[in-house]
C-alpha cells in the first residue's frame, strides 16, 4: 500500500513501483470520468497501454460476488477436493468478473504478475475490510501482487498487506515533490527505508526518474531592467 494526501503523487509513486516490480503491470483506475484528473497522473499522460488498463466507474463492480459463487460450485467443483482447494477456488469465484478476467493474464516475461489499483479510497464505504486478505490471498495464489494506492489517510486495513509506504512533508503541490519523503511504516528493516526513516523521494532513483518526467520543471525568470 501506498498512501498520503497527494493524489497525483501517490499514483505516480504507485506506477514506479509497479514498473519496477513488473513492467506488464495490470492498472485498475478506480473513478468516474468525470473526475478530475491531474495531467501529471499516468492515465492522462498515456502511460498505461490500453491492453492493461481497467477503468472502473462504481466501486460495486470491483465487490465479492457471494452468490455467484455459491450457484457456481456444484457444477465446478468435486466432492472430494481438499478443503484447502475449496476455499481457493471459492473465493476466486467470488470476484467480480473484471478481477478473473485480469487474473487470467499472465506476464509474458516470466515474472509474477502485478495488479496496481489507483484511488482505492473510492471503495472504502462499499467495501467491507474483512474481506481484503481473502482477495488478496486469491490473488498471490494466481501469481500476482496487488499494490494500492490509497490518496487519504489510511485506516486499519493497511494491516494485512505486506508493505506500507507513507508518502509525507511539506510539498503542497505536485510541483513540489521534492520536499516531500517515502517512509515505510512495514515491510523494510535494512537500508534507508528501515525503521521508519523518511527519505527524500529526489533520492530514491526509481521515484524522482518518473516524477521528473512526469511534472514539468519550473523554470526562473529574471526580471529585466
Amino acid at each position: 500500500m501506498v498512501y498520503g494526501p497527494h493524489r497525483s503523487l501517490v499514483n505516480l509513486t504507485l506506477f514506479a513501483l509497479a514498473k519496477t516490480t513488473n513492467p506488464d503491470f495490470e492498472w485498475v483506475e478506480i473513478g468516474s470520468p468525470k473526475d478530475d484528473r491531474s495531467p501529471c497522473e499516468p492515465v492522462p499522460l498515456g502511460w498505461i497501454p490500453e491492453d492493461r488498463l481497467w477503468l472502473v466507474d462504481r466501486p460495486d463492480e470491483l465487490l465479492p460476488d457471494d452468490l455467484s459463487a455459491n450457484l457456481s460450485l456444484t457444477r465446478t467443483i468435486r466432492s472430494d477436493e481438499p478443503a484447502e482447494i475449496l476455499a481457493q477456488i471459492t473465493e476466486f469465484l467470488r470476484l467480480p468478473d473484471r478481477s478473473q478476467q485480469i487474473l487470467a493474464t499472465r506476464p509474458p516475461n516470466g515474472k509474477p504478475g502485478v495488479v496496481a489499483v489507483a484511488n482505492a479510497f473510492r471503495v472504502e464505504r462499499n467495501f467491507a475490510a474483512s474481506r481484503v486478505p481473502s482477495i488478496l490471498t486469491v490473488h498471490r495464489n494466481a501469481g500476482f501482487s496487488v499494490l494500492v494506492g490509497y490518496s487519504e489517510a489510511a485506516g486499519p486495513g493497511r494491516e494485512v498487506f505486506d508493505f506500507v509506504f507513507h508518502l509525507d512533508g511539506d510539498g503542497q503541490n505536485i510541483e513540489d515533490w521534492r520536499k516531500n519523503h517515502l517512509v515505510c511504516e512495514r515491510g523494510i528493516t535494512s537500508g534507508p527505508l528501515r525503521d521508519s526513516r523518511p527519505v527524500l523521494l529526489e533520492d530514491i532513483p526509481i521515484l524522482s526518474g518518473v516524477l521528473s518526467r512526469a511534472v514539468p520543471a519550473r523554470t526562473s525568470r529574471t526580471p529585466s531592467g
